[in-house]
């Protein structure tokens, strides 16, 4: 019987929480009982020793199989009952070894004998189920502790090997009924288990809120990844989603043509209201022949419409002119009381393949020949940059295949003392042969655009951790905001990272300097890494007012200036100015600074010069697929 998916987690934790209490209360059992074994041990040592004191001097020098009055015998027995009882045994006895057979020489009775005058004389009576510990104690002559069981109960036994006058080797024997050891660790248990279940019910309320806000906040993340936060319409993730799973795909994106002057006219807040006014107006489309129709938010003033059906002969053209119609008809209220038509170009592609690239070419067509609506089908020549971008994505889906996308490994050097100090992973897909046939330039770009981003910082990840392992060197690894935003592909790189054991030799430098992901959300992926070794740094520092925004917000342990600043070292004064307020602004924060694209030895000097912690470029050494220890001298 298969289990409703509702009931799937409850039914799991309540099996989980019941295996964690059985295990609690097990652990307690045996740990409790074994502490009770030493405390017996102990008293049955101490009884040992004083038994052996209440006995008669002589009792063991020479025994002869001889008869010992009853009189004498049960005197012995009482004095010994009388000790076991005061001491809460179960019997205290003495033993010898005659003729290699365990003859008893005392005992004390077992309780109610002497008062139903049921004692039976033991003395020289042999002992055939002994503990086989009393033989090692006799031999060895120390003392021993034992669990067994005999004719006479269950017992923990303390065996005490002494020496007579005349040189007779005997044993004093305790025991302690073992039953009560057991019922004593079982009690430890049960209370163990009832504080348990108590202590878990009184925390439950705490449990259920902290449950429900961590379900409150995967929700969060995940509408903050499939939906529009201005109009919180699903965004272009959702719309790559709901894709993949379509049948009849007919999509249509559409523009807002030059909603950029709205925004100058009447400001930014005006048109984000309008935007929201439209995404309702499209959300609310209806047309008789239309019956699963979804309405996304792509980008500013970008929106796609998603309808999953077939349509007979050319009736889709006949829909989607009437919806183009309707929503370019529309009237919107301006701030100085007019009433205005938003100007729309629109691109229609049912094709299965492909779609959203698709009509984002017929929408690109529209725009570019002004023309109010197009649609894209199967027979129209597809533009050659196109074509060829669909190679490129046949060669990298066959290079990861066949393990053809490796890591190179450029050199990060002291300015000081022109040492290595780490390496930056750079990809590059490689043929058979092992020669590089595409750089990061070309293959990135279509792999964000294809979702398949992550499959990159993965295997360029586990591809360092090995490296790593092997060359004891540490490596800077390239991860972006793409990373982030999707959790899944997040936590990914964070077990990857906590199960690799060297986390301390890896650092991370954060490529995007745009905002994919806010700075919370982005500072709390830094942190997961931080709190496992890792140094985490971010990249092209100069290249955008944003990114100095960052390394004011961001917990980062390094900066890497852009390549652009350096390239304009030597014969910008600006550029050098901009450096050292780097620096310095750098070491205010304790953060340290790397120069990018030193290549010549004059930069080299001149950033060493400015303060710059560590150099990176193609004159200090090539990157290369294996670990290169050699550098030029600047």
């Amino acid at each position: 019987m298969q289990i409703p998916s509702k009931l799937a987690l409850p039914i799991g934790f309540i099996a989980f929480y019941c295996i964690g209490l059985t295990l609690f209360g097990w652990a307690n059992y045996t740990t409790h009982f074994q502490t009770l074994l030493d405390h017996a041990d102990q008293k049955l040592a101490l009884a040992a020793t004083a038994s052996d004191r209440l006995l008669p001097a002589k009792l063991h020098s020479a025994p002869l199989v001889q008869h010992m009055s009853r009189a004498e015998e049960e005197a012995i027995a009482k004095t010994l009952t009388s000790f076991a009882q005061e001491m809460q045994l179960a019997y205290v006895y003495t033993l010898v070894q005659h003729q290699g057979k365990l003859r008893f020489t005392s005992s004390s009775a077992a309780p109610g004998e002497f008062e139903s005058k049921q004692y039976k004389l033991i003395y020289w009576s042999e002992y055939d189920d002994a503990s086989p510990q009393i033989n090692k104690a006799i031999q060895t002559l120390k003392p021993t502790s034992a669990e067994y069981t005999d004719q006479w109960g269950s017992f923990r036994s303390y065996f005490l090997p002494r020496i007579a006058e005349d040189g007779t080797v005997y044993i004093v024997g305790a025991d302690l009924d073992i039953s009560a050891v057991h019922a004593l660790a079982m009690e430890s248990m049960q209370r163990a288990v009832a504080n348990g279940v108590l202590l878990t019910i009184l925390c439950l309320p705490f449990i259920l809120i902290a449950r429900r806000n961590f379900l409150a906040n995967i929700a969060l993340r995940e509408q903050a990844y499939f939906k529009d936060p201005l109009t919180h319409l699903p965004n272009k993730n959702q719309l790559e989603k709901d894709l993949a799973t379509c049948f009849h795909p007919h999509l249509v994106m559409l523009n807002i043509d030059r909603f950029y002057y709205v925004t100058s006219s009447y400001g930014q807040a005006f048109g984000n209201m309008l935007l929201c006014e439209f995404a309702y107006n499209l959300a609310n489309y209806t047309h008789p022949s239309l019956k699963n129709m979804r309405v996304y938010h792509i980008h500013n003033d970008e929106f796609a419409v998603l309808v999953d059906q077939h349509f007979h002969n050319e009736q889709n053209l006949h829909v989607f002119n009437d919806f183009y119609n309707c929503v370019s008809q529309t009237q919107y209220r301006m701030p100085d009381g007019n009433m205005i038509a938003l100007d729309l170009h629109i691109g229609v592609t049912a094709e299965l393949d492909d779609p959203l690239e698709l009509a984002q070419l017929a929408l690109r067509k529209a725009q570019e020949t002004n023309t109010s609506i197009i649609f894209y089908n199967s027979t129209e020549s597809l533009p050659e940059s196109y074509l060829s971008n669909i190679k490129k994505i046949q060669l990298i889906k066959d290079s990861f295949e066949n393990n053809r996308v490796i890591a190179y490994f450029h050199p990060i050097v002291d300015a000081r003392t022109g040492n290595i100090e780490k390496y930056e992973v750079l990809s590059r897909i490689v043929d058979d042969a092992g020669k590089v046939i595409m750089l990061p330039d070309e293959f990135v770009p279509l792999m964000q655009r294809s979702r398949n981003y992550g499959l990159l910082t993965l295997s360029m990840l586990q591809q360092a951790i090995d490296i790593s392992r092997v060359e004891k060197v540490e490596l800077s690894i390239n991860f972006s905001t793409h990373d982030i935003i999707d959790p899944e592909l997040a936590n990914k790189i964070v077990k990857l990272v906590s199960q690799s054991g060297i986390a301390k030799q890896l650092h991370f430098e954060l490529l995007e300097t745009d905002s994919l992901v806010d700075e919370k959300s982005l500072s709390q992926f830094i942190m997961r890494l931080k709190r496992l070794g890792c140094r985490v740094g971010l990249d092209d520092l100069g290249k955008a007012y944003s990114n100095f925004d960052r390394l004011m917000s961001l917990p980062i342990d390094f900066v890497k200036i852009d390549r652009g600043v350096m390239a304009r070292l030597e014969q910008d004064t600006d550029a050098q100015e901009i450096t050292q307020k780097i620096v310095q602004f750098a070491r205010t924060k304790k953060i340290t600074t790397v120069a990018e694209y030193c290549y010549t030895p004059e930069v080299c000097r001149l950033a060493a010069n400015l303060g710059i912690d560590y150099l990176q470029g193609h004159w200090l050494a090539e990157p290369e697929a294996h670990i290169n220890r050699k550098v030029r001298a600047f």
